[in-house]
């Protein structure tokens, strides 16, 4: 059975339907990034809404891929089972593979919100400050990248 692990250490995406993702492209030679802007997880609807911003960036290959949850798990010839919307990587057996990485390997992420899933292939992430008070991600990416 494939496994996949919840990541903790980004923010939580919002799970309300309303919930709001955005991202930019961008390539400079044989350098590619991804922006990728979602709203964040409020405790209380009276939070000001919150923006999150991550980069993607790869020498090689970076993929971006958007689809249903459903088309997604079809994709698998084995069961798979993802509890909850949020962050995920692939489970592996190999100890710490995290402290072995090297320059040039790929992770893959999938970020599971509103029904939908994007699977995104990179070799390393960034997290941005929180943009706060945007009306919605399109928004909040445009506000980070005119700062």
């Amino acid at each position: 059975m494939i496994a996949f692990s919840l990541i903790n250490k980004l923010s939580a995406p919002e799970i309300e339907p309303q919930s709001d993702v955005r991202y930019l492209l961008r390539q400079e030679g044989s350098d590619q990034s991804l922006l990728l802007c979602y709203s964040v997880k409020r405790d209380f609807l009276s939070v000001p809404k919150t923006y999150s911003i991550l980069e993607f960036s790869s020498a090689q290959v970076l993929e971006i891929h958007q689809m249903s949850i459903e088309d997604y798990l079809d994709g698998f010839e084995e069961d798979v089972d993802i509890p909850q919307a949020g962050f995920y990587q692939f489970n592996t057996d190999e100890p710490d593979e995290a402290s072995t990485n090297d320059e040039d390997e790929t992770d893959v992420l999938v970020l599971v919100i509103s029904g939908s899933v994007f699977e995104i292939t990179y070799q390393t992430l960034k997290q941005h400050e929180d943009i706060y008070h945007c009306s919605n991600a399109e928004q909040a990416l445009i506000q980070y990248l005119t700062a």
